[in-house]
């Protein structure tokens, strides 16, 4: 019996590949669930009507942004990335902007 071949899933952001085709990534390799971990941070929770609790709550107004909140919900969607947060302390951070860097490891 012939090995299966490896699922596939249309890359982010959609693009053609340079052979003309939709470009794609394989199931569970690296970039296909860093892709997955970038569609749920960019998706705001209710947005999808078919799963409307895929996403992050909307963290436009909150004063500080609750990182703890945003890193459990992307966990919550895709779990393979197991998201962790690391401090930046080699920055200088103003009050008007938040940076946060998530390391995922797979």
């Amino acid at each position: 019996m012939a090995d299966e071949p490896t699922p596939t899933h249309f890359a982010y952001p959609f693009h053609w590949d340079t052979t003309g085709h939709a470009a794609v990534n394989d199931q569970d390799s690296a970039e296909d669930v860093a892709d997955c971990v970038i569609c749920s941070a960019l998706t705001p929770k209710g947005w999808r009507v078919d799963s409307p609790e895929f996403g992050v709550t909307d963290p436009t107004f909150s004063a500080p942004v609750d990182v703890g909140l945003l890193l459990t919900e992307i966990d919550y969607d895709e779990p393979r990335a197991k998201p962790t947060l690391e401090p930046i302390v080699h920055e200088e951070i103003t009050r008007d902007e938040f940076v946060a860097n998530v390391r995922m490891a797979i």
